[in-house]
Parts: structure tokens; sequence; C-alpha cells
């Protein structure tokens, strides 16, 4: 006879896996920040042996690492500007491939269908196609191939395009990484939006809500919350693909430590030591604080295993 637990305590799982004191759950994935709390000090202590050891001068990159501030707001600017702008692009794109078009086969004897019409008709294959190969085109090519393209067209249509005091290779690159976040997140959320539980869906659609509202009020906060760490995902992997517009003459971080570190102070090994730590500091920062937001408001249940509160 398994006696009732009471009201307010959390479960306390059983077996190999449970831990006196926490639930049953890893400390490092009750205190988000005890990682990092491990890993900064490694890290230095790394750092600093490679510099003792010659790799590179520790001096020279302490007194030269405040030169990169701007370029790296050059590249936050382009990263965080492309993809605000690319996730107002991919929602619609996503919903579409979220919800693709499908050919009823009516059985002998059975009811006939709800008329469609016609404007659903003519829009739902075209849009559908439309997003579908956009995202294939997107997700198949390289992205240097992309800012290229971007660059030429931008070049030959408007040789001297100055626009709010910015120059030809920064919209080339800001359009390039919008074009190119928006395929991707369009995918993510695709994913989340297919994710949700079709049984709150039927369920929605059962107290009389319709398409629209079941949507709006199950499908679209559900889906968001489940896509929140890809989407995370793609603004690093943005920030990083950021690098690539530093060909097109972008002085952004990539280009600084190449352009100036590099080749002007001769200094390559500092110069790409000198990047990392940027990029280290930025990406990992972000990421534990958005898994730290996401955990704690997330809807219990949803998507991750539910952490048992500490006893006590």
């Amino acid at each position: 006879m398994t006696l009732p637990q009471p009201r307010g305590e959390a479960a306390r799982p059983s077996g190999p896996t449970a831990r006196a004191g926490h639930g049953g759950v890893e400390w490092w994935v009750r205190w988000p920040l005890a990682p990092i709390a491990i890993a900064v000090p490694v890290a230095l202590m790394v750092f600093y042996a490679l510099g003792a050891l010659g790799f590179y001068s520790i001096p020279f990159i302490l007194r030269y690492l405040p030169t990169g501030i701007g370029p790296a707001e050059v590249s936050l600017e382009l990263t965080t500007i492309s993809f605000l702008i690319g996730f107002g692009l991919a929602l619609p794109l996503g919903i579409i491939r979220a919800y693709p078009p499908r050919r009823t086969h009516r059985a002998p004897g059975a009811p006939l269908p709800p008329p469609t019409s016609l404007a659903r008709k003519v829009l739902t294959w075209p849009l559908y196609g439309f997003a579908t190969a956009y995202v294939a085109v997107i997700r198949g090519t390289p992205f240097l191939v992309q800012v290229f393209i971007v660059y030429y067209a931008i070049i030959y249509a408007y040789p001297r395009l100055t626009l709010f005091g910015l120059t030809v290779p920064f919209w080339a690159g800001l359009i390039a990484l919008t074009i190119n976040t928006t395929g991707y997140q369009a995918e993510a959320l695709r994913g989340g939006f297919q994710s949700v539980d079709a049984a709150q869906i039927e369920a929605a659609r059962a107290v009389g809500m319709t398409r629209f509202q079941t949507f709006r009020f199950v499908t679209f906060p559900q889906g968001i919350r489940l896509v929140t760490l890809p989407l995370t995902n793609e603004w690093i992997s943005n920030f990083k693909t950021s690098t690539i517009v530093s060909y097109i003459a972008v002085a952004e971080l990539f280009f600084w430590s190449r352009t100036y570190v590099a080749y002007q102070l001769s200094r390559p090994g500092e110069a790409f030591v000198m990047i990392a730590i940027f990029y280290l500091v930025i990406n990992v920062s972000l990421s534990r604080v958005v898994s730290y937001l996401e955990e704690k408001r997330r809807i219990p249940g949803l998507g991750t295993p539910v952490i048992a509160a500490r006893p006590g």
C-alpha cells in the first residue's frame, strides 16, 4: 500500500540516481552559476600557463584588449539587429511551415469535406512552397556566398549608398545576416509549434476556440517557450557568423584582430587569443543567463523535467 504524499512536498526519487538533500537533481543543474565558478579559474590558470610558456605575451593582451571594445559593439549591433528583424520575418514563415497544406482523400461513401475558400486555395500552396524553398536555400548554401551576393547586389545598384551614416559594407553585412538568420529561426519556430501536444489543441477546439484563438492562446505561448534555448543558440551562432562580414571590410571583431593586431602590430598569436576572449565572455555569459531565465519562467512539465524542490 502506498501512503499519500503530504501536499506541498515535492516527490523524492529513489534509486541509484537519487542524491541526498537535492531531490535527485545534480548540483550543477540546481545552481547554474556553479560551472562558471569552476570554469573561470581553470581558464585563467590555462591562460597564464600558456603565457608563461611563451605562446603569447600577457602584458600585450592586457594592454590592447580594451581597443577591441568598439569592434565588439559593431559585432553586437549587427547580430542583435539582424536577429530581431529576422525573428519578425521568421515568425510567419515558421507558422506556414508548421501547418502545411494537405490533400484530402475522401473514402467511398464518406461525407464531403467542408469547402475551402478560393483565397486559401490560391495562397496556401504558393506561400508554403516559398517558405520551404527559402529555408532550404538558406540552410543549404554557405553564408560566405550569401554575403558576397548581397554585397555585390548593393554595390551594383547603389554604388555610394549611405543611410544613417552607415556605409555599404555595414548594410550588406546587416542584410546578409538578416536573410541568413531568418531561415534558421523559421525552422526553429516550426519545430516549436509542432512540438505542442496535439491533445491540447484538440481540447481547445472542443471548447469552441477558433484556429486563430487556439494558436494565440495555446500553441504560440508554449511554442515560444520551447524554442527559447534554440533561438539563443541561433543568436550565438549568428554572432560567430558575423566574423565573415569582415571579408567585405566591416570593422567588427575579426576585422580588428586580423587587420590591426595581427598585421599592423605583427602579433597574430595575441590577435586570435584576444578575439577568443571576447567571444567566450559574451557567448558563455548570455548562454548561462538565458538558461537561468528559461528554467525560472518555463511552464512546469513542458519540454524538460520538473526539478524537485529542496526539502526543508
